[in-house]
Formats: structure tokens, C-alpha cells, sequence
């Protein structure tokens, strides 16, 4: 299990490490679940406690939109719920603290009618696996956002 300490707010996370020793960290939520009163209203940022130990170790819900098989050669949705805006992060394996490497930030299309940050198209592990090799570090963060008004 990889883990990541965030000493300016205190919160710990624990992730998970692929064969090739590629850290992963998923269902990281950067806002409050945008239901009820926040439904068309801006983000909210989480904040959590101090102390707050966080299981990134599994996918979350995609954001809402169609069930089922959407296109032909993407992944298969089975779970969604407004309670997604959360972040995919992959990351070379030993990167330390201070460490001053890129961060690439991946948005995933889908029309703004489907999509997720956890669409097993864009998987990040061959992306942040060469820049191991190339000795060249990287960090890859998916975020899953609001798509348009779809029926849930």
C-alpha cells in the first residue's frame, strides 16, 4: 500500500501500487457532493479534519449519466452518483516530498454527456510507466466532473 502524508493539513492517504510499482490513489474528492441546495451551485470544497486518514485505494461513482455500454470500446457504466467530484492521481513510485516534478492534468471529454476520469481508455499506468523508465517522473491527475443534465 503506498501512502502520502499531507503535513500542511494533516491528512494522510492510502493508495494502492500496480505490478509495475506505480502508485494510485483514487476517489480523492476536491468539493462537496453537489445535491440538494448545491446542485447548480459552485463547487464546495471538502475540508476535512485534522488527523483525517483517507482510503484512496478504490474507484468512485462516475458522475451521472447513462448506464450501460455507452460506446462500444469504453468502459461500462454500472455506477454513478452525484457525490463524484473527486480526483484519479498515478505517480511514479518513490517520488518524495519537495521532489519538483510535472504535473499533467487530464480532462476527459465525452461531450459533456459521458466520461469519467476512471475511463479504463485513458489508464495512466503506460503514460507514468515510460516516464519511470525515461527517469523522468511525472504525476497524472484525471478529474471526474459535472456533465450536463442527463436523467439519473
Amino acid at each position: 500500500m503506498g501512502a502520502v502524508f499531507d503535513s500542511v493539513h494533516d491528512i494522510t492517504y492510502h493508495g494502492s501500487f500496480s505490478s509495475a510499482g506505480i502508485e494510485h490513489f483514487h476517489n480523492i474528492f476536491y468539493a462537496l457532493e453537489p445535491s440538494g441546495s448545491r446542485r447548480f451551485a459552485p463547487p464546495v470544497p471538502v475540508e476535512h479534519v485534522a488527523g483525517t486518514v483517507i482510503d484512496a485505494t478504490t474507484p468512485g461513482a462516475w458522475c451521472p449519466q447513462g448506464l450501460g455500454d455507452i460506446l462500444p470500446f469504453a468502459s461500462r457504466v454500472t455506477n454513478i452518483s452525484e457525490n463524484c467530484l473527486s480526483l484519479r492521481t498515478t505517480r511514479s513510485r518513490g517520488v518524495k516530498s519537495g521532489d519538483k516534478i510535472p504535473v499533467v492534468v487530464y480532462l476527459h471529454g465525452g461531450g459533456h454527456a459521458l466520461g469519467s476520469g476512471e475511463e479504463i481508455l485513458y489508464k495512466s499506468d503506460g503514460f507514468v510507466g515510460q516516464a519511470m523508465r525515461d527517469d523522468q517522473p511525472v504525476i497524472f491527475v484525471a478529474i471526474k466532473y459535472r456533465l450536463g443534465l442527463v436523467p439519473c
